[in-house]
This record gives structure tokens, C-alpha cells and sequence, in this order.
């Protein structure tokens, strides 16, 4: 289901200390012994001790960085939330004095495809200088529509929360 490829990935990318949030303890314990990354910090996202947008926050900060690997097949009601929040991409936005404004955000790093469907998707949170984030990916001229379609599916979420609240 895309998890061996995903945890490979993180293994090969992740400096040491580096948080890993998933759904799958056993099997990414696993895999972290198998790629030997057993100085990576798994956490299950469902955990009620553990909070993505916390981790992610301090994450930022200087500690190492978080990755959160994400499964369709591993949505549960206790991280439907945090999953929604990370696929969103941007957490928060403060312009910095004398600077450009800067986004702490998720940002999709890989995706593990099977016969054609996304099974895994790996994130990490960071905080990125918006306009460079945007020149870095060839997004100058697509930057306003991607604007626009964030303010959409923003407002689709809020009017779906809102009917699921009736």
C-alpha cells in the first residue's frame, strides 16, 4: 500500500532525530530497522498524545524536522482533522519585518503511486519564503489561480462542516 516506498524515502531524506507521523507503528518500526533509521522518531498521528500542528510548530523552530506520511486507506475519525489540515498545505502566514512573507506550511515532498492511484503521500513542515517558494516550483504565472482555488476550497470546507453540523 505504498508505506515500504514511503518510509524508504523519509529513511533517505531525513536528517537524524527527524519526527515521522503515519498510521502504522509495527510496520514503520519495521521498516526503520529494515532501511537502519532507528533514530527516527515514529508517532502515530491518531496517537491523543501527539499533535501534528504542534509538532510541526516546534518542528520550525530548530528542532529536526517532522515528515508525515499519509495513507487514504488510513483515515480514522481521530486524524481526519490533522490529515485535512496537512493536505491543505499552509498552516499559518506572518510577514516578517523588512521581508518577504513567510509561510509556515506542509509541503508535499513524494507520493508512491500504484497502477496509476496515489497509496502513500509524504509531507514535511517547514517554513518557506512565499515568493520563493513559488519561483522555486515555476509557479509565478499559476500563483494568483492557486490563490483563488485555496480560498475556494476553504470556503468548500467551511460550508461542508457547516451542513455536517445541521
Amino acid at each position: 500500500d505504498g508505506l515500504r516506498e514511503a518510509v524508504k524515502y523519509v529513511c533517505e531524506h531525513a536528517p537524524a532525530g527527524a519526527t515521522i507521523a503515519h498510521e502504522t507503528p509495527g510496520a514503520v518500526r519495521y521498516y526503520l530497522e529494515k532501511f537502519g533509521r532507528t533514530d527516527l522518531r515514529p508517532r502515530a498521528i491518531s496517537d491523543p498524545q501527539f499533535n501534528v500542528l504542534e509538532e510541526a510548530a516546534s518542528s520550525t523552530s530548530g528542532a529536526p524536522p517532522l515528515y508525515i506520511i499519509l495513507q487514504r486507506g488510513r483515515t480514522y475519525f481521530e486524524n481526519r482533522a490533522e490529515m485535512e489540515a496537512v493536505r491543505a498545505g499552509s498552516m499559518t502566514a506572518s510577514p516578517a519585518a523588512g521581508a518577504d512573507e513567510k509561510m509556515q506550511s506542509f509541503a508535499l515532498e513524494y507520493e508512491v503511486t500504484i497502477h496509476g492511484v496515489v497509496a502513500a503521500e509524504v509531507y514535511r513542515a517547514g517554513i518557506y519564503v512565499a515568493s520563493d517558494y513559488v519561483r522555486a516550483r515555476g509557479l509565478e504565472r499559476t500563483s494568483q489561480s492557486l490563490k483563488d482555488a485555496s480560498y475556494a476550497l476553504h470556503k468548500i470546507v467551511l460550508l461542508s462542516k457547516n451542513m455536517n453540523n445541521r
